[in-house]
């Protein structure tokens, strides 16, 4: 039932004095407690809307017997217009103003201690007849004390409806009974119980319920879960108990840094709260867009399922990052330092981004439009141009610089060249026409630069600074030479070496050489010595092992080795 077929229910129990015992099932954290203590409390200032005048909430974690049932019926026993509410010291005093409460607190909470423990029980069971005609709602009955029996429990829930004329409710997470626990109340349950729901809320419920915020974080955890089909309230507080933990030390950088972490702590949190139900950590840990080449065995029908979720939720590649985040909520909590370094990429890649995004939009006035002046364009592609200059590419010099010079716009074009290279000083790539994409040629006046500012620059480049350089440019003829001529000592040194970010991009920019169909020979032996170099780590500890797994470099030299081992056919053995 969802919560609002539920609520319609408890609205009904609560009309009338009839006795009758309410039994609301469903699994552990999806709200049953706070689903009826919410109802109970906004119906508790209705006129009609709760026929008795008395309440009593009764936990029965850690209870071992009907006597302790009693006193603790006693001493939580309201009146109806305190649902819900706080038991205040103030409030106690207030009830034991009157006599009967007076006798009720006195007796239960001491007579035992005063007068042993059978008088303080008989004290206990006499006054418990003062019981009656009221709502009691009990909870916990899967963590009761050893000492206590259900049939113990609901013989005496029976005993509160038919001789005491309560309205009884059970709050129930049945999937905790186990063996004769379990046989033997659904044994009573259809004597004793006179309906049973099964509270079942829908994840937008559950994320409903358990977040009650209206912030724009709340929204989007409230959305992110929902994806995910998170359907556990208790889960999906603490999920965004832990976005909201981060969220200060994401201030300073772009907003979608927050919103990509915040989704990220969605689905970790996830894994790591509810292991038996959400993708493994193991399977996300070697989760990429490599993590399936040259698997050895097929993926279970669990992965193939978890594969499907997390591409629809939007998640590809477990990164460093996620890694670090993970690490993080494992411990409980974020280290400030360890955020920042992995924020601070994420922050100058949305930058770059975004300056390309308005970079973009200035050209789509010249490309997609016939009403725009020529001089209104130009002047706002050089603005945008020059302002995020630092995130630009040769080629966005290129192109815009063709345009000036086909409109005579000199001027422009020495502007944006100087801005160029005063941006791009200290990276020889920056000026290297091999290195580039570019779609058009390059214009006399503009290779005339770009040649001069290269040769003054200092071109020998180490085998270090090549791994550097690679992600942001893969596709180099002169990064990828310089990473064929090392060894695989250095390719071990350099993974053992560099941390963070710097080894995300290293192995990255390596990554986006095996994306090629037909690599250079250059580019076979930088991945023959990286993979090398992986196993050589894997080779280290079992740790390891799993930690190198899912780059897809050992998988690429498992693969090859597969390959080499298959016997040869000699031509026209098919035929035989």
């Amino acid at each position: 039932m969802s919560v609002e077929h539920v609520t319609k229910a408890i609205e009904t129990f609560l009309s009338t004095d009839r006795p009758e015992v309410l039994c609301i099932r469903g699994r552990w954290g999806t709200g049953k407690t706070y689903n009826w203590h919410q109802q109970t409390k906004r119906l508790r200032g209705k006129q009609d809307a709760i026929a008795l005048g008395q309440y009593a909430y009764v936990s029965l974690f850690g209870i071992n017997s009907v006597a302790e049932i009693k006193t603790a019926i006693l001493q939580a026993t309201s009146p109806r217009n305190e649902i819900g509410d706080y038991i205040s010291n103030e409030k106690l005093r207030t009830r034991l103003n009157d006599g009967e409460k007076i006798l009720r607190k006195v007796a239960a909470s001491f007579m035992p201690a005063i007068f042993g423990e059978g008088f303080g029980q008989a004290v206990v069971s006499a006054l418990s007849m003062m019981i009656g005609k009221q709502i009691v709602c009990f909870d916990d009955l899967e963590r009761k004390g050893a000492g206590l029996d259900i049939g113990d429990v609901l013989g005496y829930i029976s005993h509160l409806k038919e001789d005491r004329l309560c309205k009884v409710v059970i709050l129930l997470n049945e999937e905790a009974f186990q063996s004769n626990d379990d046989k033997q109340f659904r044994s009573y349950l259809e004597k004793v119980v006179d309906r049973s729901l099964l509270f079942e809320p829908t994840p937008e419920e559950c994320a409903a319920i358990a977040i009650t915020d209206k912030t724009e974080a709340a929204n989007y955890v409230r959305e992110r879960v929902t994806k995910l089909g998170v359907d556990n309230v208790r889960v999906i507080r603490k999920i965004y108990d832990l976005v909201k933990a981060i969220e200060p030390l994401l201030s300073r950088f772009a907003p979608s840094v927050f919103m990509n972490t915040a989704s990220s702590i969605a689905l970790l949190a996830w894994s790591h709260l509810q292991p038996d139900i959400a993708p493994s950590w193991e399977y996300l840990r070697k989760r990429s867009e490599w993590s399936g080449i040259n698997q050895k065995d097929e993926p279970t029908e669990q992965e193939n399922a978890w594969d499907q979720q997390l591409t629809e939720y939007g998640f590809t590649t477990t990164s460093i990052f996620d890694s670090a985040v993970m690490s993080s909520i494992q411990a409980g909590y974020f280290d400030p330092k360890i955020i920042d370094e992995h924020a601070g990429l994420l922050h100058a890649q949305a930058v770059q981004l975004a300056a390309a995004a308005q970079l973009r939009e200035a050209w789509d006035q010249h490309i997609f439009s016939f009403s725009t002046e020529e001089e209104e364009v130009i002047e706002r592609l050089v603005r945008c141009f020059i302002k995020h200059v630092t995130h630009h590419e040769l080629a966005d010099l290129n192109a815009l610089a063709n345009l000036l010079k086909e409109f005579g716009k000199e001027d422009q074009f020495k502007a944006i060249t100087a801005a160029y290279v005063t941006a791009k000083k200290g990276t020889p790539r920056s000026f290297d026409v091999t290195e580039a994409y570019l779609r058009e040629e390059v214009h006399p006046d503009l290779a005339a630069i770009l040649e001069a500012e290269l040769k003054g620059h200092q071109t020998t480049t180490t085998f270090e600074e090549a791994l550097d350089e690679l992600y942001n440019s893969s596709m180099s003829p002169r990064l990828i030479g310089i990473l064929a001529k090392a060894t695989v000592d250095d390719y071990f040194k350099a993974f053992k070496t560099l941390q963070g970010p710097r080894l995300q991009n290293a192995l990255s920019g390596l990554r986006e050489i095996m994306k090629i169909t037909n690599p250079t020979p250059d580019g076979v032996t930088a991945l023959n010595l990286a993979g090398t170099a992986m196993e050589k780590i894997g080779a280290e500890s079992e740790y390891n092992r799993g930690r190198v797994r899912g780059w897809g470099f050992v998988e690429r030299m498992e693969k090859l080795t597969s390959e080499a081992a298959k016997p040869s056919v000699a031509v026209g053995e098919e035929a035989l």
